[in-house]
């Protein structure tokens, strides 16, 4: 998944999945490590769908192994949000 997700950053394809039972849509922008487990989560603008804390448009960070029903669409975005701020310790891509 995380090769799919460079491709789709590099690319400003939209990626839909399921998050914490709950569908989304999202604009991949950084994809990156946290501490301390050093799990790969993935930051976006989600577009679409829902979510337990906020009503998108928003920002969220989703965690690579609690995606479910992952899919690169064929949606492109045409740019980065203009206040994307990766805030990674170990940045894999970025946008």
């Amino acid at each position: 998944m995380e090769q799919e997700i460079i491709a789709a950053i590099r690319q400003h394809q939209v990626l839909s999945f399921d998050y914490q039972g709950q569908p989304r849509q999202v604009n991949p922008h950084a994809l990156g490590r946290v501490k301390p487990d050093d799990k790969t989560v993935l930051h976006g603008w989600q577009t679409g769908g829902n979510s337990n804390h906020r009503v998108p448009p928003c920002w969220g960070y989703f965690r690579l192994d609690e995606i479910e029903g992952f899919e690169v669409t064929d949606q492109t975005f045409p740019f980065a949000q203009p206040d994307f701020k990766p805030r990674f310790v170990n940045l894999i891509h970025r946008i």
